[in-house]
């Protein structure tokens, strides 16, 4: 019988009372066996302690009773085996969603769930050649700014990836090739901190490459923010109440001032002049050391939303983009 190839979660998740729960499109979540554990758990226990830099070995937090709120997280490594909250993603569908599209659409939910480790390979390669399948600077990066931040275990909201999954499955590559070239460049935004400037470019660049086109030398009207703001707001309309992008949320400040501000902040890191001086509206939202964390932060977001928008109505944004 051949081996299951199978992808490990990084994600520390708390999912409904079930060993399997179907995502569509030939895929599932399942509770992995005593022989997987034993397979992945070295190399995640090792990637662990190195980023959090631990006076001993640790078990990662997966193992662990998680007790208290925010920020009085503790953790007990007294779980038993059978609670270890691993998961794997299994393809049970030779003809479902090939994985890196599957990768793909579980970086749009509003918990990312990080697939990046395939201790035996990934489902679409050669069953000859390398063995495993694993992007060591995202999964460093996902240890350092999740998983080492001490926090409750991750809710997943499955509906909300069954629609994503199926939604990606449904996109033909062939008819939208941008919309599925920016799917590609975000998936592949998550090997950087949160933190990094060029993150936050890598997220307007993808935006401005979903939703606009290069104007013409002598264009003084259909400006890069012109074909923004009106693009986004048009496409938050139609978004779903629990997938909109909030720029609502600055308070008084109109949603077209928001994007205003930032483009604003993205050209001043992206020219290398200071951004502190953009950052009123954000600070005004979130005060003290986190105003870049959480703009950058939202700025993700935006771009999951959009990219979203973009999965479900594929021919009115490639019209939009023009």
């Amino acid at each position: 019988m051949p081996e299951v190839r199978y992808g490990v979660v990084l994600n520390d998740l708390c999912l409904p009372d079930g060993d399997v729960h179907g995502l569509g499109s030939g895929w599932e979540l399942r509770r992995p066996t005593d022989a997987q554990i034993e397979q992945f758990r070295p190399r995640l226990t090792m990637l662990y302690n190195a980023m959090t830099a631990a006076p001993r070995l640790t078990p990662p937090p997966h193992e662990a009773v998680v007790t208290g709120v925010e920020d009085s997280i503790t953790y007990e490594w007294s779980l038993a085996p059978s609670d270890f909250r691993y998961w794997v993603a299994v393809r049970v569908d030779s003809d479902g969603l090939p994985f890196r599209a599957f990768v793909e659409a579980l970086t749009l939910a509003d918990t990312e769930l990080c697939l990046n480790y395939w201790p035996n390979g990934a489902p679409d390669l050669s069953p000859t050649g390398a063995r495993m399948v694993a992007n060591p600077t995202t999964m460093a990066t996902f240890f350092a700014d999740v998983l080492c931040d001490e926090q409750a275990p991750q809710q997943a909201d499955l509906g909300e990836i069954r629609e994503l999954v199926t939604l990606r499955a449904q996109l033909d590559g062939g008819s939208f090739p941008e919309i599925a070239r920016m799917l590609g460049l975000f998936e592949s935004t998550a090997q950087l901190p949160d933190r990094s400037p060029q993150k936050f470019l890598a997220h307007m660049a993808i935006v401005e490459g979903l939703l606009t086109h290069a104007p013409g030398p002598t264009d003084r009207v259909d400006t890069i923010g012109r074909q923004l703001k009106r693009n986004i707001v048009l496409l938050d309309h139609r978004m779903p109440d629990h997938r909109k992008t909030e720029l609502d949320s600055f308070g008084s400040t109109k949603p077209q001032t928001v994007i205003d501000k930032l483009y604003a902040y993205r050209s001043a890191v992206a020219h290398g002049t200071d951004p502190s001086d953009r950052l009123d509206v954000f600070a005004a939202k979130w005060p003290g050391p986190t105003t870049v964390l959480s703009l950058h932060q939202f700025a993700r977001q935006l771009t999951k939303r959009l990219l979203a928008a973009a999965l479900r109505e594929p021919q009115l944004v490639s019209d939009l983009k023009g």
